[in-house]
């Protein structure tokens, strides 16, 4: 039997206003549950693998100049009053609601935790937040966690020589790979498709060599994400070897089999 107010779903899409994704832990079935049941908003500060709580507009009292926003029947959202802004973390201590604090001498700063407003006007990380190549944060220690299967991993490959019958042409190093790799393993740790899928493809990119940045990330999230969803294997062409069984050989049609 369904239960009111949830939606089960079997792939990663963005909830209607009002209603938080929450991604199972035990399974990793992402279901949307609708706030307003309990009278409550989405919250702006998700859980570690990206799932969202759903908080009150108001009633925490830890700090005494903080004070209760209203909650907007229409927009399913809290509403500060003016020259207050919404927030729903202190430093770093998480609030139990969405509460309204006073604006600076220089008004509203409109950046929400984790970001902070630089000089410029800015929304940037905060300290101790590492910034992603989709302008995302995540805490650095995090960050850290995940890239340390980096060390020693290569962001170069030798693509094959297509007027040459297959044999290897010059090394080539990828900018994308530099670029993207560490991000989308940290995003696919944390329960993000994109990054997972961003992860596989510039792993196939890599000719599916485990020395490879990408591989290797991959392998290690993989093994960290056995608790809850397992990412699925990469193999290539019509072989079913995967990918920690052995390195790719320069043969045959290559393609991305793993699904999401």
């Amino acid at each position: 039997m369904a239960l009111a107010g949830v939606f089960f779903l079997d792939m990663e899409v963005n909830c209607l206003p009002g209603f938080s994704r929450i991604v199972r832990v035990e399974t990793g079935d992402t279901e949307c549950v609708d706030c307003n049941l309990t009278g409550g908003v989405v919250g702006m500060i998700p859980y570690l693998n990206q799932s969202e709580r759903c908080v009150q507009c108001g009633g925490d009292r830890t700090f005494s100049e903080l004070v209760d926003p209203t909650h907007d029947e229409m927009t399913r959202k809290c509403v500060c009053p003016a020259d207050y802004e919404l927030v729903e973390q202190v430093g770093k201590r998480l609030l139990e609601s969405q509460m309204c604090v006073p604006c600076g001498p220089d008004g509203c700063s409109g950046c929400v935790f984790p970001y902070s407003l630089k000089e410029t006007g800015e929304c940037v990380c905060a300290s101790g937040y590492t910034t992603l190549y989709d302008a995302s944060c995540v805490p650095t220690e995090v960050y850290n966690g995940v890239v340390v299967a980096a060390v020693g991993a290569t962001t170069t490959f030798q693509p094959l020589n297509l007027n040459n019958k297959g044999i290897l042409g010059p090394s080539v190093t990828s900018v994308v790979v530099r670029s993207y790799a560490m991000d989308s393993a940290v995003q696919c740790m944390r329960g993000m498709a994109v990054g997972c899928s961003l992860l596989f493809n510039m792993c196939v990119l890599m000719m599916y060599d485990v020395d490879s940045l990408p591989c290797k990330l991959y392998l290690s999230v993989r093994d960290k994400r056995t608790s809850y969803r397992r990412l699925p294997p990469l193999f290539d062409g019509d072989n079913t070897g995967h990918l920690h069984q052995r390195r790719w050989r320069p043969a045959g049609n290559h393609k991305y089999h793993g699904r999401w």
